[in-house]
């Protein structure tokens, strides 16, 4: 099923959005149309810098959320960030649909 959703989705048009993408605004465009086509009712980026920057938080969450998440620093406690840094890593591959 996901395979056909992410099909339907035009994946040559969603990379090359973001391959195009220069900022935040330009990523949150085709990551908003992404969630909203597999019935997603928010979406969350988080790029997450060498120790001492400030971490990248591109959503549709309310803004009121996001600026508190980054003040309080709820990735460092935050399971869905926390628990897979812990692991190795998937391999790209896994998510291949033959689109």
């Amino acid at each position: 099923m996901l395979g056909t959703i992410c099909c339907n989705l035009s994946t040559k048009d969603f990379l090359e959005q973001l391959s195009e993408g220069v900022d935040e605004v330009d990523f949150r465009s085709p990551l908003a149309h992404l969630s909203s086509q597999l019935d997603l009712v928010a979406f969350a980026y988080l790029s997450l810098p060498p120790q001492g920057n400030k971490p990248t938080l591109i959503s549709n969450y309310p803004t009121s959320w996001t600026a508190r998440y980054l003040e309080h620093q709820y990735q460092s406690i935050d399971t869905v960030i926390v628990r897979p840094r812990r692991r190795m890593p998937l391999p790209m591959g896994l998510f291949a649909t033959g689109c």
